[in-house]
C-alpha cells in the first residue's frame, strides 16, 4: 500500500506503539494501522481526535474505531466533521453509532452516502420504509446490493428511484468538480 512506510526510521517505534495499542502484527488490519500512523502528521492526527471528541466519542472509542478500520485516520478532519454533521443533523443517527463502522469515515458523503440517504427518506416518506436498528448498513453495503435491496425490489417505484439516485450521484460529482475548477483559479 505504501512502501515508503518500510524505509522510515520511525519504524520501530511505530510498530512498537501499534503493538502498546493491541495490534497483532499477523493481523490483517496491522498494515492499514501502520500506514495510518506511519502517514498522518501529528498535527492532523490530535485534529481529527478533536473532531470526533467533539462529536462526543471518547477517547476510548477513537481507539476501538482505529482498531476496527485504521484507514478511518486517513481521512481529513474536516471531511470526518462532515460525515458527522450529515449522519447527526441530516439523518438524526447517533454519533456513537458510528463507532462499530469506522468505515464510514472513508466514504464519499457527495457521491455514496447522500444519494443513498435520498433513496432511503423517498421510501420512508412513501411508507415503504421504516428506520430500524442498522442504518449504518445501507452506507457500506456493495452497490449492487444496495440496487437490489432498496431500488429494484419496490418495483412500482423503482424507476423513479433509479433515477433519482442516478442524479443524485451525478449532480454531486458534477458539483465536485465544478468546486475543484473554482479553487484552482
Amino acid at each position: 500500500m505504501c512502501p515508503s512506510v518500510l524505509c522510515s526510521r520511525d519504524l520501530p517505534d511505530t510498530v512498537h506503539a501499534l503493538k502498546q495499542l493491541g495490534f497483532d502484527t499477523s493481523a490483517p488490519n496491522f498494515s492499514a494501522a501502520l500506514v495510518a500512523k506511519s502517514t498522518v502528521n501529528k498535527t492532523n492526527w490530535g485534529e481529527s481526535v478533536r473532531v470526533f471528541k467533539k462529536w462526543g466519542w471518547s477517547q476510548e472509542h477513537v481507539l476501538m474505531a482505529f482498531k476496527k478500520h485504521p484507514s478511518c485516520m486517513l481521512t481529513e478532519p474536516d471531511e470526518i466533521d462532515a460525515v458527522f454533521s450529515y449522519w447527526v443533523k441530516e439523518l438524526g443517527g447517533s454519533s456513537l453509532e458510528l463507532v462499530k463502522y469506522p468505515v464510514i469515515f472513508r466514504l464519499s458523503l457527495k457521491k455514496w452516502i447522500a444519494p443513498r440517504a435520498s433513496v432511503v427518506r423517498f421510501l420512508a416518506a412513501q411508507g415503504l420504509l421504516e428506520r430500524s436498528g442498522n442504518m449504518v448498513a445501507l452506507f457500506i453495503m456493495s452497490e449492487k446490493r444496495f440496487l437490489d435491496t432498496f431500488v429494484k425490489r419496490y418495483e412500482k417505484h423503482s424507476s423513479q428511484l433509479l433515477k433519482m439516485y442516478k442524479e443524485s450521484v451525478n449532480m454531486n460529482v458534477a458539483n465536485s468538480k465544478e468546486n475543484k475548477k473554482k479553487t484552482c483559479l
